[in-house]
């Protein structure tokens, strides 16, 4: 494996962790297609060899509590190594609703 390239996989993907969890650390929204690019970003690292998963995740905790001051939320039970699935959790607030009609 060329470590040039792991580095610069683990670089970019600390970057992308960063932002999302800053996002939501700020009270922001992320969106979808940020958050399901950063799950790919993290497949695609397992697939191409890159990474193992407990190494994605580990990573994904330490940045989580970097910009939360609190340990990530347990999501081995939906965690899934062998396809890659490695679900990044969301702090998102529900939007606020209106009815659009006065019934």
């Amino acid at each position: 494996m060329n470590a040039h390239v792991q580095d610069k996989f683990f670089a970019q993907l600390t970057a992308y962790f960063d932002a999302v969890f800053e996002s939501y650390a700020n009270g922001l929204d992320v969106s979808p297609g940020d958050s399901l690019r950063l799950e790919g970003f993290m497949q695609a690292g397992l697939v191409l060899g890159l990474a193992e998963g407990p190494e994605l995740v580990d990573l994904m905790a330490r940045r989580y509590e970097l910009a939360f001051s609190r340990p990530m939320p347990d999501i081995f039970p939906e965690a899934n190594f062998t396809t890659g699935v490695i679900p990044v959790p969301a702090a998102m607030c529900r939007a606020p609703v209106w009815p659009s009609t006065k019934d």
